[in-house]
């Protein structure tokens, strides 16, 4: 597996935030095409790309500004870590993990699944904040999935939080560390509807 380097992402454009928000939904078929590289690389920076490189802030907010959402990305050939700085996706393991990903099987062969973990790891374990970010971590992984949304809506794809996924085993395939916690996963792709 080769590391993927993403294209400059489009950040200007799409429709008014309104039509967007009017158009939002959860999409329940999906055709099996896959993303280009110039919508997987302006959705993820969407999804929690940096805004400000100024400042390196992300286009989601979070508590403190701690940023502990990692966007692992899982596509048929395998498992992905999104790196915003370097504006690429570092290989994490080959395979088909979709499966893990939305246990559903109408999900199962939708093109990109998204898996959003809290990594803890940088925070002392005596930290307060760290009691405080683990329920913060919940709202700062939606407002990830709520800006894939929002780009889906956008420009014409679909997208659906899942609600059940194999946790334990995703978890192995990602190769999460007891300070990484998975919160949610996240299909995208071409509506089938």
């Amino acid at each position: 597996m080769n590391r993927i380097l993403l294209n400059p992402a489009e950040k200007s454009g799409g429709k008014p935030i309104l039509d967007v928000i009017a158009q939002r939904r959860s999409c329940k078929a999906f055709t099996e095409e896959p993303l280009d590289i110039d919508q997987l690389s302006t959705l993820l920076w969407a999804a929690f790309g940096i805004n400000s490189p100024d400042t390196g802030r992300r286009t989601t907010p979070s508590a403190r500004n701690i940023q502990e959402v990692q966007v692992f990305v899982i596509l048929e050939a395998g498992a992905y870590l999104y790196d915003p700085q370097a504006n690429q996706l570092e290989p994490v393991t080959p395979g088909d993990f979709r499966a893990l990903s939305a246990v559903q099987p109408d999900y199962q062969h939708t093109p990109l699944h998204l898996a959003y973990v809290a990594d803890y790891s940088h925070l002392a374990v005596d930290d307060p904040m760290r009691v405080q970010l683990r329920n913060h971590s919940y709202s700062h992984a939606g407002f990830v999935g709520q800006n894939v949304y929002l780009y889906c809506a956008s420009t014409g794809l679909g997208t659906c939080f899942v609600a059940s996924f194999d946790e334990t085993g995703l978890a192995k395939v990602l190769g999460l560390s007891t300070d990484q916690h998975l919160l949610y996963t996240q299909v995208v792709g071409h509506p089938a509807e």
